[in-house]
């Protein structure tokens, strides 16, 4: 319309659209729903669950991405598992494939896979608050002795 022949419709046009773009509009947060919108769709389809449990989508992942990336995997499948309270779902699924794939038992999460990755990602992430609240008690004893106390091995 801004192109039309007629120049009364052209100006009505933009007398209409001067008054849209002066009143505001939601055009800039547009672009942010949109993403939001892909980005939660990406998000359901990686933490889709089957019939019998399995995460077909997480499994296809943890076998096509290279070993070198599987840190940071680890960090996105446990965020986005937890975060949709399925994180049992997924130790599941990667500690079963590892069992599987294990050649004794003494193999199981010695070597650098994807299900040992997970693991230490948890035990960073559920493990520190743990260990703080166990561990605090015990060090401010230690650090508020009288400093005549040493607790050095060889004091020399």
């Amino acid at each position: 319309l801004g192109y039309h022949k007629d120049l009364q419709t052209r100006a009505t046009f933009m007398e209409v659209l001067t008054k849209i773009l002066q009143q505001g509009t939601e055009f800039d947060t547009l672009a942010e729903t949109v993403l939001a919108d892909r980005f939660e769709r990406l998000v359901e389809l990686v933490t889709m669950m089957g019939d019998q449990g399995e995460l077909p989508i997480a499994m296809a992942l943890a076998n096509v991405v290279p070993g070198s990336q599987w840190d940071e995997l680890a960090r996105v499948l446990v965020t986005l598992f937890d975060s949709r309270h399925l994180l049992y779902q997924l130790l599941w699924n990667m500690f079963s494939k590892e069992v599987e794939l294990a050649d004794s038992m003494q193999t199981l999460f010695r070597g650098n896979s994807l299900a040992s990755k997970i693991m230490t990602f948890c035990f960073k992430v559920y493990g520190a608050a743990y260990l703080q609240k166990l561990l605090e008690p015990l060090l401010r004893g230690v650090i508020s002795t009288p400093e005549h106390i040493s607790f050095e091995v060889d004091p020399t």
